[in-house]
């Protein structure tokens, strides 16, 4: 009997864990795509980079907690566009630029977090599309590569 409510209660506690972020209304900055990167210590190329599957987005948000100084993600090909994602936030685009077949889009976002300053621009809102149609996002920069 007593191993019955321990297995019972521990099973609860399990379960209790796996929703809490849930319950919490933990949100990822992203509609999660193909997986789900976050950057902790740092808003910068330093940050310790996290990627998890998105499945386990708001989870890993959720006990990563303050750490989380940046996330990203990257979308297959006609999942989202550039266009829809800076859309999304209603940023301001700023800058663009074109590297070795992606092309990068720099905004600014109200409803995202802080800043970095890029060029004398502040930008929290980092859209990249390589040639094929693959899209990343990312706040306030995708580091780690795309």
């Amino acid at each position: 009997m007593l191993r019955a409510l321990r297995l019972f209660f521990g099973g609860l506690f399990a379960a209790a864990l796996f929703l809490l972020p849930s319950a919490a209304g933990t949100r990822t900055a992203f509609r999660p795509g193909r997986a789900y990167t976050f950057y902790c210590g740092s808003a910068s190329s330093q940050a310790e980079i996290v990627t998890c599957k998105s499945s386990d987005a708001a989870r890993y948000k959720y006990f990563l907690g303050g750490a989380v100084a940046g996330e990203s993600t990257v979308y297959a090909a006609g999942e989202a566009t550039a266009a829809e994602i800076l859309a999304s936030f209603e940023a301001e685009l700023l800058f663009s630029e074109e590297a070795a077949g992606t092309t990068s889009y720099y905004a600014y976002a109200p409803s995202l977090g802080a800043p970095v300053e890029i060029g004398g621009y502040a930008v929290n809102l980092h859209v990249a599309v390589r040639a094929g149609g693959e899209t990343a996002a990312g706040t306030p920069l995708i580091f780690g590569g795309f």
